[in-house]
């Protein structure tokens, strides 16, 4: 295998060999997790490597399109950032949270003063006043880890490789949420099922049918969450008015999950559910096309629009609308002289093009026995 490729980007032997301090360590965790869950239920280990892997195989195949940005291991040590430190800061707070709420609600309602609807408002109540203060701290924990590695890499590749690194984040810490909720799911069914802890297809089917439901329930929604971030510390947002947004959006989301399943108990409380799971995703969708509108030109020209999973593609028109007026940058293969331009001129598109044909022209004819160097070099609009 070739160190180094023509077009001067690293292969991933050699990225991988290159990875700081820090990448090294989050390398080392991941493969003393492996060994972990190995010992503990093989037919978990392999859940865990499928909610892990997948998620990274999509920031990894982003990085390749820009690997010239940012090295792997910026958005390897992300990802590491995110499952382990960032979880670990937040997931078992959530989970003493939980409990917490348990005990308040298992107190209140052995006092026999509610039941029925005054029983579901209060049980909703304590779910509000604990849920959007813990979203508040996640958002802005997970902001200041972005922040705090964003002096590793260079102004002129800052703004991409920002938005890859906040992305790995959030992918990061969603990978671990999934699995950490398997884990607990895994230890209450081994408590209560011997037939469970000898089985490796039952391990294997309840622990991926857990993560696959964590996993539809809240990564979409945090990793959009962590693109936003991105886009906002890029553009230079206060930290405050950076997680706004994903702060509401999310609190909403649970809460209105909450709401649902009280109203609505069993089976029924799905539908509304999911309906509000893909309502809430559209409008950080929307939050995020209102951003990139704001971008300059020549941050979404380094960026190139939010690409990962389809989110927040600007359309063909708010595009052109967007830049009326304005040039963008046109490739020239040399070797067809074929030329690809978007968002120019109408005038400037027909003078690249009648430029492009004389040099054809200049080429092919049979009198010239020379070709100048200039002939290979295009003036562009």
């Amino acid at each position: 295998m070739r160190a180094r490729r023509m077009d001067g980007t690293s292969t991933l032997l050699e990225q991988l060999r290159n990875l700081d301090s820090c990448g090294k360590a989050y390398a080392v965790l991941f493969c003393i997790t492996s060994i972990f869950f190995l010992l503990l239920a093989p037919g978990v280990l392999c859940t865990a490597i499928l909610s892990t892997g997948l998620p990274f195989y999509f920031i990894y195949k982003w990085w390749r399109r820009n690997q010239t940005e940012c090295t792997f291991g910026y958005i390897f040590s992300g990802f590491g950032m995110g499952f382990f430190v960032l979880s670990t800061s937040i997931l078992w707070t959530s989970f003493a949270w939980l409990v917490i709420a348990s005990n308040v609600l298992d107190k209140l309602f052995a006092m026999g003063a509610f039941d029925g609807a005054s029983a579901r408002g209060v049980t909703f109540l304590v779910y509000l006043i604990l849920l959007v203060p813990f979203v508040f701290v996640e958002e802005g924990l997970k902001a200041s880890f972005i922040r705090m590695r964003k002096h590793l890499v260079t102004v002129e590749t800052e703004t991409k490789a920002h938005l890859m690194h906040a992305t790995a984040v959030s992918t990061g810490y969603a990978s671990a949420q999934a699995l950490f909720w398997t884990l607990v799911a895994h230890g209450s069914m081994s408590t209560t099922s011997s037939k469970y802890v000898n089985s490796f297809e039952l391990q294997l089917a309840f622990s991926f049918l857990i993560a696959f439901c964590v996993t539809c329930v809240g990564t979409p929604l945090l990793v959009l969450a962590g693109y936003l971030i991105g886009l906002e510390t890029t553009r230079g947002t206060g930290l405050l008015d950076s997680i706004k947004w994903p702060t509401y959006l999310r609190s909403f989301y649970y809460l209105s999950a909450i709401g649902w399943l009280l109203v609505l108990p069993g089976l029924w409380g799905l539908v509304p559910f999911i309906l509000t799971n893909v309502a809430v995703s559209f409008c950080m969708v929307r939050r995020i096309k209102s951003v990139e509108r704001d971008m300059p030109i020549e941050y979404l020209r380094r960026v190139g629009y939010l690409a990962l999973g389809g989110y927040g593609v600007l359309d063909e028109d708010d595009h052109d609308h967007q830049n009326q007026g304005d040039i963008d940058e046109s490739e020239v293969d040399t070797r067809g002289l074929e030329t690809q331009h978007f968002g120019m001129k109408d005038s400037g598109a027909v003078d690249l093009r009648s430029r492009v044909k004389g040099h054809v022209d200049a080429m092919t004819d049979p009198r010239s026995e020379e070709i100048s160097a200039e002939s290979f070099s295009i003036e562009m609009v």
